[in-house]
């Protein structure tokens, strides 16, 4: 089993202290448990993009009944779901770089971002030809990591144990 100091495990900043007043010991973290810490933190934002996505789609369709107030709305979550992309993008870059998921979940994760981002626009631009289906791909593409992060993540990691 490999151990890194803290400072090489990805997420992790900082000394822990430990003992009476003054004694300051570093921790280590073993490989296993920075990319599951990794893994829990992917999977935490992974649902809540998922979860916000089912919200704006929401929104979308009280924005199509003519709510204005669904307009804002709408597009406020789109930001969110942009910036939470970059977050999850970043998450499993550091999974990746710690041997913790397959490439394709990075890659995946940066085409979901430059998705987001064309959604945006097409949305902005009122081009519904391009806004509805991207949006439905979308979707389907953070379900399916969704869905490797709950359940073939689990059957790796028992694999390598």
């Amino acid at each position: 089993m490999s151990v890194r100091d803290e400072d090489e495990c990805p997420g992790q900043f900082g000394t822990i202290a430990f003992g009476g007043v003054g004694e300051r010991q570093r921790r280590t973290w073993d490989v296993e448990e920075c990319e599951m810490r990794l893994l829990k933190v992917l999977r935490v934002v992974l649902v809540l993009n998922v979860l916000i996505m089912l919200i704006q789609s929401a929104f979308a369709g009280r924005l199509i009944g003519g709510g204005y107030q669904a307009l804002v709305l709408h597009e406020f979550t789109a930001k969110v779901l942009v910036l939470l992309g970059c977050g999850q993008f970043v998450v499993a870059v550091f999974l990746r770089r710690s041997s913790g998921c397959p490439t394709w979940i990075p890659v995946a994760s940066g085409a979901l971002v430059a998705a987001e981002v064309l959604e945006f626009a097409a949305g902005h631009f009122h081009n519904v030809a391009l806004h509805v289906p991207l949006g439905v791909a979308i979707f389907g593409g953070a379900i399916r990591q969704l869905i490797w992060s709950m359940r073939e993540a689990r059957v790796a990691s028992e694999l390598r144990a």
